[in-house]
């Protein structure tokens, strides 16, 4: 009898040891990850359950006779809330820039001088330089306002008037792009589209760039050009826009003419001498006084590459 009462009371303690686990574990439910859940068949009752170190009563308890396991699943309070992402509505307007090329930002702060002839420069008499350098040039002579290359207005040259800067933007560089487009019913003429120097029949200090060809000189009052050139023919167009782009990267000189490579001369690798002040549509003081209309003039800080040349081209920029 003793024995019996002994196994019964084993019994007991091992049951009560079983039901507090599963009250503890069940107790930690809602503070952990669920990845399991408990599948129920069937309760059983029980008579009593372990408290501290006396049984205390109670009905039932479920036995559990599998676990089955399903995914764990993110509590949705911790996903982060959607209005902490930076809506579309906040940022900030794209500013216009002169191209529309990847490379639009960088472009425009290399950008040492812009006339694109969309102010009235004819009540003005100052044509603004869109570059924000400060190089605003005044009218001298008889000019008016035409079509521009691209939509727009261009500045249209009767050949005994120009623009001119006081200073050479270009003077002392090694690294520089010439950029205008000119329409003219006589591109065979040697006209002077823009030009910053003085010559005396050989030396000379400044650039010149023209329908010919083009033309720089350093302080020393040497041709930059390393050797006698030879000069392809650009083949400009008649009463048509033509784009024309000179390059300088301190080795070699770039013609292009309508996005097209036409010339590439060696060079001395000598800075653009300082020349005289800048002017566009002629060449004070020697003429060359240019006839037609004339757009997009710009000067930029470094190198055109020939994809820019032609993007630029196809765009009418």
């Amino acid at each position: 009898m003793k024995n019996h009462s002994f196994k019964t009371r084993s019994s007991q303690w091992t049951i009560g040891l079983i039901t507090m686990i599963l009250v503890l574990g069940c107790s930690g439910l809602q503070s952990l990850p669920v990845t399991q859940i408990i599948e129920v068949t069937r309760v059983i009752p029980v008579t009593q359950i372990v408290q501290a170190t006396k049984f205390v009563p109670v009905t039932r308890i479920v036995r559990v006779t599998r676990i089955v396991e399903v995914p764990q699943v993110t509590p949705a309070a911790t996903e982060a809330p959607a209005a902490l992402e930076p809506p579309a509505a906040t940022e900030a307007p794209t500013r216009l820039l002169p191209f529309s090329t990847p490379s639009q930002i960088k472009i425009n702060n290399d950008l040492l001088v812009w006339y694109d002839f969309e102010d009235d420069f004819l009540n003005s008499g100052m044509v603004t330089d869109r570059s924000g350098n400060g190089y605003a040039a005044r009218i001298n002579g008889s000019v008016d306002s035409s079509d521009g290359v691209s939509d727009g207005h261009a500045m249209f040259f009767h050949g005994d008037g120009f623009i001119f800067m006081p200073g050479n933007p270009a003077a002392g560089r090694t690294t520089l792009s010439f950029s205008l487009w000119f329409r003219t019913d006589h591109p065979e003429e040697n006209y002077k589209l823009a030009s910053a120097a003085w010559w005396n029949g050989g030396p000379g200090s400044g650039w010149v760039i023209g329908t010919h060809y083009p033309e720089l000189w350093s302080d020393d009052t040497k041709s930059i050009f390393s050797d006698n050139r030879n000069n392809a023919d650009n083949g400009f167009l008649t009463n048509a826009w033509n784009q024309e782009v000179v390059t300088y990267d301190g080795r070699w000189v770039k013609e292009y003419t309508n996005g097209q490579l036409v010339n590439n001369w060696p060079s001395t690798g000598a800075p653009i001498g300082g020349g005289q002040p800048m002017a566009i549509g002629a060449w004070p003081p020697f003429g060359f006084n240019f006839q037609g209309s004339l757009d997009e003039f710009k000067i930029f800080t470094r190198c055109l590459t020939k994809k820019e040349v032609q993007t630029f081209y196809q765009q009418g920029k």
